[in-house]
Protein backbone atom coordinates (compact mmCIF):
# COMPACT_ATOMS: atom_id res chain seq x y z
CA UNK A 1 0.00 0.00 0.00
CA UNK A 2 2.83 2.42 0.80
CA UNK A 3 4.27 1.97 -2.68
CA UNK A 4 0.91 2.82 -4.27
CA UNK A 5 0.64 6.00 -2.23
CA UNK A 6 4.20 7.01 -3.08
CA UNK A 7 3.40 6.51 -6.79
CA UNK A 8 0.02 8.30 -6.66
CA UNK A 9 -0.46 11.50 -8.61
CA UNK A 10 -0.80 14.85 -6.86
CA UNK A 11 -4.48 15.20 -7.73
CA UNK A 12 -5.24 11.78 -6.23
CA UNK A 13 -3.58 12.63 -2.92
CA UNK A 14 -5.23 16.06 -2.96
CA UNK A 15 -8.67 14.55 -3.60
CA UNK A 16 -8.40 11.85 -0.94
CA UNK A 17 -7.37 14.37 1.70
CA UNK A 18 -9.31 17.49 0.81
CA UNK A 19 -12.70 16.21 -0.41
CA UNK A 20 -13.61 14.65 2.98
CA UNK A 21 -12.47 17.82 4.76
CA UNK A 22 -14.59 20.02 2.46
CA UNK A 23 -17.59 17.72 3.01
CA UNK A 24 -17.06 18.00 6.78
CA UNK A 25 -16.88 21.79 6.49
CA UNK A 26 -20.13 21.89 4.48
CA UNK A 27 -21.92 19.60 6.92
CA UNK A 28 -20.94 21.90 9.77
CA UNK A 29 -22.11 24.97 7.82
CA UNK A 30 -25.46 23.27 7.22
CA UNK A 31 -25.58 22.71 10.99
CA UNK A 32 -26.35 19.02 10.66
CA UNK A 33 -25.93 17.25 13.96
CA UNK A 34 -25.01 13.70 14.78
CA UNK A 35 -22.03 11.44 14.97
CA UNK A 36 -21.87 11.10 11.17
CA UNK A 37 -20.82 14.72 10.85
CA UNK A 38 -17.34 13.81 12.12
CA UNK A 39 -16.83 10.86 9.74
CA UNK A 40 -15.63 12.93 6.73
CA UNK A 41 -13.27 14.90 8.99
CA UNK A 42 -11.84 11.68 10.41
CA UNK A 43 -11.45 10.22 6.90
CA UNK A 44 -9.63 13.32 5.63
CA UNK A 45 -7.31 13.28 8.63
CA UNK A 46 -6.77 9.54 8.20
CA UNK A 47 -5.80 9.97 4.53
CA UNK A 48 -3.45 12.83 5.46
CA UNK A 49 -1.87 10.61 8.11
CA UNK A 50 -1.46 7.73 5.65
CA UNK A 51 0.25 10.10 3.21
CA UNK A 52 2.64 11.33 5.92
CA UNK A 53 3.36 7.76 7.08
CA UNK A 54 4.00 6.61 3.51
CA UNK A 55 6.48 9.38 2.87
CA UNK A 56 8.34 8.97 6.16
CA UNK A 57 8.51 5.18 6.35
CA UNK A 58 8.33 4.34 2.65
CA UNK A 59 11.01 6.76 1.45
CA UNK A 60 13.30 5.98 4.38
CA UNK A 61 13.60 2.41 3.08
CA UNK A 62 15.12 3.71 -0.17
CA UNK A 63 17.83 5.72 1.60
CA UNK A 64 21.33 4.27 1.89
CA UNK A 65 22.13 2.87 5.35
CA UNK A 66 24.32 5.85 6.29
CA UNK A 67 21.47 8.28 5.50
CA UNK A 68 18.57 6.38 7.04
CA UNK A 69 16.75 8.23 9.77
CA UNK A 70 15.67 6.45 12.94
CA UNK A 71 11.92 5.99 12.78
CA UNK A 72 11.21 5.01 16.39
CA UNK A 73 10.48 8.55 17.66
CA UNK A 74 8.49 9.28 14.49
CA UNK A 75 6.32 6.20 15.05
CA UNK A 76 5.69 7.13 18.69
CA UNK A 77 4.74 10.71 17.77
CA UNK A 78 2.56 9.51 14.90
CA UNK A 79 0.58 7.07 17.05
CA UNK A 80 0.27 9.61 19.86
CA UNK A 81 -0.89 12.45 17.62
CA UNK A 82 -3.50 10.51 15.68
CA UNK A 83 -4.79 8.79 18.83
CA UNK A 84 -5.08 12.23 20.39
CA UNK A 85 -7.07 13.45 17.36
CA UNK A 86 -9.53 10.59 17.74
CA UNK A 87 -9.98 11.06 21.49
CA UNK A 88 -9.78 14.85 21.82
CA UNK A 89 -13.50 15.57 21.50
CA UNK A 90 -14.33 13.15 24.31
CA UNK A 91 -11.58 14.51 26.55
CA UNK A 92 -12.55 18.16 26.03
CA UNK A 93 -16.07 17.32 27.20
CA UNK A 94 -14.71 15.73 30.38
CA UNK A 95 -12.13 18.48 30.93
CA UNK A 96 -14.86 21.11 31.11
CA UNK A 97 -16.15 19.49 34.30
CA UNK A 98 -12.89 19.39 36.25
CA UNK A 99 -9.96 21.76 36.57
CA UNK A 100 -7.54 18.84 37.08
CA UNK A 101 -8.74 17.20 33.88
CA UNK A 102 -8.36 20.56 32.15
CA UNK A 103 -4.71 20.72 33.23
CA UNK A 104 -4.19 17.15 32.00
CA UNK A 105 -5.87 18.05 28.69
CA UNK A 106 -3.59 21.08 28.25
CA UNK A 107 -0.55 18.85 28.83
CA UNK A 108 -1.85 16.26 26.33
CA UNK A 109 -2.60 19.00 23.82
CA UNK A 110 0.86 20.56 24.06
CA UNK A 111 2.40 17.11 23.68
CA UNK A 112 0.26 16.48 20.59
CA UNK A 113 1.36 19.79 19.08
CA UNK A 114 5.02 18.92 19.67
CA UNK A 115 4.40 15.51 18.10
CA UNK A 116 2.87 16.97 14.93
CA UNK A 117 5.77 19.39 14.61
CA UNK A 118 8.19 16.46 14.87
CA UNK A 119 6.17 14.43 12.35
CA UNK A 120 6.20 17.25 9.81
CA UNK A 121 9.91 17.89 10.40
CA UNK A 122 10.75 14.18 10.03
CA UNK A 123 8.81 13.83 6.77
CA UNK A 124 10.37 17.00 5.34
CA UNK A 125 13.84 15.85 6.33
CA UNK A 126 13.25 12.40 4.80
CA UNK A 127 12.09 13.89 1.49
CA UNK A 128 14.98 16.35 1.36
CA UNK A 129 17.48 13.62 2.24
CA UNK A 130 16.05 11.56 -0.61
CA UNK A 131 16.44 14.44 -3.07
CA UNK A 132 19.87 15.69 -1.98
CA UNK A 133 21.26 12.21 -1.22
CA UNK A 134 22.89 13.59 1.94
CA UNK A 135 21.80 14.78 5.39
CA UNK A 136 20.20 18.22 4.95
CA UNK A 137 20.36 21.12 7.35
CA UNK A 138 17.23 22.96 8.44
CA UNK A 139 17.47 25.70 5.81
CA UNK A 140 17.46 23.04 3.10
CA UNK A 141 14.21 21.38 4.18
CA UNK A 142 12.22 24.34 5.50
CA UNK A 143 10.36 24.76 2.16
CA UNK A 144 9.35 21.11 2.18
CA UNK A 145 8.29 21.45 5.82
CA UNK A 146 6.06 24.41 4.96
CA UNK A 147 4.71 22.54 1.93
CA UNK A 148 3.68 19.62 4.11
CA UNK A 149 2.22 21.93 6.74
CA UNK A 150 0.15 23.78 4.12
CA UNK A 151 -0.62 20.53 2.35
CA UNK A 152 -3.38 21.70 -0.04
CA UNK A 153 -0.70 23.75 -1.80
CA UNK A 154 2.37 21.71 -0.90
CA UNK A 155 1.02 18.47 -2.36
CA UNK A 156 1.39 19.94 -5.85
CA UNK A 157 5.13 20.50 -5.31
CA UNK A 158 6.07 17.57 -3.07
CA UNK A 159 4.27 14.64 -4.71
CA UNK A 160 5.80 15.21 -8.19
CA UNK A 161 9.28 14.99 -6.62
CA UNK A 162 8.31 11.73 -4.96
CA UNK A 163 6.82 10.45 -8.23
CA UNK A 164 10.04 11.28 -10.06
CA UNK A 165 12.10 9.50 -7.41
CA UNK A 166 9.84 6.44 -7.52
CA UNK A 167 10.02 6.33 -11.34
CA UNK A 168 13.82 6.23 -11.10
CA UNK A 169 13.76 3.55 -8.37
CA UNK A 170 11.46 0.87 -9.71
CA UNK A 171 13.00 -1.90 -7.64
CA UNK A 172 12.48 -2.12 -3.93
CA UNK A 173 15.80 -2.05 -2.07
CA UNK A 174 16.81 -5.30 -0.45
CA UNK A 175 16.75 -4.74 3.28
CA UNK A 176 14.92 -6.08 6.28
CA UNK A 177 12.50 -3.12 6.11
CA UNK A 178 11.60 -3.42 2.44
CA UNK A 179 8.69 -5.76 3.20
CA UNK A 180 6.65 -2.74 4.32
CA UNK A 181 6.55 -1.57 0.70
CA UNK A 182 5.12 -4.78 -0.69
CA UNK A 183 1.66 -4.42 -2.11
CA UNK A 184 0.71 -7.93 -0.97
CA UNK A 185 -1.24 -8.06 2.32
CA UNK A 186 0.71 -11.05 3.70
Amino acid sequence: MINKILKAKSWQIFSFILIPLVVAFLLKKLELNGVGIFLPEILGSLFWGIWLWSMAIGLNVYLPEKLKLSTSKFKYCFVYFFSYLLLVSHFIFLAQKSSILLIVWVFLHITAMLCILYILQFVAKTITTMILERKPNFSEYIRTLLGIHFFPIGIWFIQPKINQFMANHKTIPSSKNSSILDDEPF
